[in-house]
């Protein structure tokens, strides 16, 4: 255990890192000998500068446990249905195939995406209106060419939106209506 600060019993900006969640910021504070055992007790003291959002006032703060996105999941009628359209749009392999339930994985590593059966599911408009069904996610995906890239989501099935706001990106429905955008880096 490592203490810093003067000896009179003042610690500044003191963090105490309990595995695995919590992390208690306190600073200045005087420190009762009592709390000086604890601390040894608990182990482990990181002295340091404050961090932004950090305040003697936030006793006691969740640390942010480590998360990573794996995919992103699309209801549907037909999952299967659903993942074969982006299996022939993006060429991206099942890695799952069962009853209600589908995932592509992406070739880099990156995140995946999965499928699922909603028996409720109602088709999203685009550009939705008062009332409309909204879009819960849409899809960015980067293209090199807008042209060639659209005519091959046509060909998997997609089908150009209306709406268009964007002179480098097109937007298109896949067959349950989810919009995906495919877009260029804008030559400026």
């Amino acid at each position: 255990m490592k203490i810093a600060g003067n000896f009179a019993g003042q610690i500044t900006w003191t963090s105490l890192e309990l595995p695995p969640r919590f992390t208690i910021v306190a600073g200045p504070l005087p420190l009762l000998p009592a709390l000086q055992g604890v601390l040894a007790t608990l182990g482990r003291v990181r002295l340091g500068a404050p961090q932004p959002g950090f305040g003697a006032t936030e006793a006691m703060m969740p640390e942010q446990p480590r998360m990573t996105v794996t995919g992103v999941v699309l209801g549907a009628p037909d999952a299967q249905e659903l993942a074969g359209f982006y299996h022939r749009l993006l060429g991206w392999q099942f890695v799952a195939d069962e009853p209600g339930w589908a995932k592509l994985e992406s070739p880099d590593g990156g995140p995946g995406l999965s499928f699922q059966d909603e028996s409720g599911y109602v088709r999203p408009a685009w550009p939705a209106g008062p009332g409309d069904q909204q879009m819960m996610v849409h899809l960015d995906i980067k293209v090199d060419d807008l042209d060639e890239a659209g005519a091959h989501a046509i060909a998997a099935g997609a089908d150009l939106a209306t709406f268009q706001p964007q002179d480098d990106v097109r937007v298109y429905l896949d067959p349950d209506g989810h919009p995906f955008c495919l877009w260029i880096i804008s030559p400026d």
